[in-house]
């Protein structure tokens, strides 16, 4: 919970996915993904939170 303070200081956030996930349309109007299990990407802070909260990705500093 304390990594989601540090969100709000932050447009775009590093998260490290726990399982493949299929691109998607960010929240900025790019395509990001396909993600495979294991690696770091860098998305619009709506989109991380989203992938947090549901425990598809961890948050990645």
């Amino acid at each position: 919970m304390r990594q989601l303070k540090l969100l709000q200081y932050m447009e775009y956030v590093p998260v490290r996915f726990r399982r493949n996930f299929p691109s998607i349309m960010g929240t900025d109007g790019k395509k990001y993904g396909p993600f495979p299990a294991g690696s770091v990407h860098v998305l619009p802070k709506k989109n991380a939170e989203v992938f947090i909260k549901r425990g598809v990705a961890d948050l990645w500093l």
